[in-house]
């Protein structure tokens, strides 16, 4: 599968990386941005949805500096049962508007899973 590429507006308002998770399960993850063409992070945020904390993560700013940069979202899911469905989403937005949503989703089978969400900013 091709890398997703989510075209954004350098010269539009900040881009904001929201994380959802649509079913009961206890999750955490971690957002990483990573500089374009290189190794270096510039960004790190975490979360979890045992929380009313907002997950929304705004990008740095200007938005022109994230063009060309890697978006990464890992999520682990918990159900001590171990069974049912699952799905975790990743959105983008800039000035209220979606870019794209990425998501992963599927029936657990063990106790916990994770996945990981990626997409290049153009």
């Amino acid at each position: 599968m091709a890398l997703t590429k989510i075209a954004i507006n350098p010269q539009g308002g900040t881009i904001k990386a929201e994380v959802r998770f649509t079913t009961p399960q206890v999750a955490a993850y971690i957002i990483r941005l990573w500089e374009s063409g290189s190794n270096d992070v510039v960004m790190e945020v975490s979360g979890n949805n045992d929380n009313p904390a907002d997950d929304i993560h705004p990008l740095p700013i200007p938005a022109s500096a994230n063009q060309g940069r890697l978006l990464q979202c890992n999520a682990t899911l918990a159900d001590p049962v171990g069974s049912g469905p699952y799905r975790v989403e990743l959105e983008v937005t800039q000035d209220g508007n979606s870019l794209g949503v990425l998501f992963a989703q599927g029936n657990m089978s063990n106790s916990s899973v994770s996945c990981s969400l990626f997409a290049k900013l153009t």
